[in-house]
């Protein structure tokens, strides 16, 4: 592999360049663009998103804190929409193919670094009213850093990292005119599934995220240098 590659790469359209999330009901029906996948996306995904709709702000803005929680903390996704089922008194199992839609959408914009811009516009195209697509894009304004860094101490604190890759560019065309200009880093790394099995996972991120990562990763070693350093334990004698 080629470890730690530096290239300035000039592209009209980078998030093509590696595969997007693709669950079982996203497949290439029909092409549309899209900042949150590179997949078309079927008419049952359409459903489910336009489902959030008949939410009012307020819960709207739970629904989106549950899947938040979900992704950055680990906090269980299941007994949250149960609590939220029940404080708004509605069907919990009603919102499983929702609530399964709208983490494909937070995993996939933090997977090719969608700003609020394009992650409003992708709402919008999925047929969420302006109101609705606004208070989503606020939410992800708010929380994409911190998903971001989570994904990434996640994905390496469960699997070992045998080897990486990094790219980094800037764009210069492309449909959104709110990433013409913008710095990005493409990174490849390939995880020990144990078995002798390894996976391949692709994330890209603005330079505002790669640096946050680092400063949360630095704080980490921190911590662990400091729990092991001499002294810090106490020892009988």
């Amino acid at each position: 592999a080629d470890l730690g590659r530096h290239t300035h790469t000039h592209t009209n359209d980078h998030s093509h360049q590696y595969p997007s999330l693709a669950p079982p009901y996203i497949h290439l029906s029909f092409m549309m663009s899209f900042s949150f996948t590179t997949h078309a996306v079927e008419d049952a995904f359409y459903t489910s998103v336009q489902n959030m709709n008949a939410f009012t702000p307020e819960q709207l803005t739970h629904f989106a804190e549950c899947h938040v929680a979900h992704i950055r903390d680990g906090a269980d996704l299941g007994s949250a929409l149960a609590g939220f089922a029940r404080q708004h008194r509605l069907s919990a199992a009603a919102l499983q193919t929702t609530a399964r839609a709208f983490l494909v959408l937070l995993q996939g914009a933090v997977r090719h670094a969608c700003t609020p811009e394009s992650f409003a516009a992708d709402l919008r195209q999925l047929g969420l009213s302006e109101d609705r697509a606004t208070l989503l894009a606020n939410c992800w304004r708010d929380a994409h850093d911190s998903l971001t860094s989570a994904t990434l101490q996640q994905t390496l604190s469960v699997n070992q990292l045998l080897d990486f890759e990094w790219r980094f560019g800037v764009t210069s065309a492309s449909d959104d005119l709110q990433k013409v200009g913008r710095s990005f880093l493409q990174l490849k790394l390939v995880l020990d599934k144990g078995d002798g099995n390894t996976k391949t996972v692709h994330m890209e991120l603005t330079l505002a995220q790669f640096y946050s990562f680092v400063h949360e990763m630095e704080k980490a070693h921190s911590s662990m240098a400091a729990l092991v350093a001499p002294g810090s334990t106490s020892s009988s004698s």
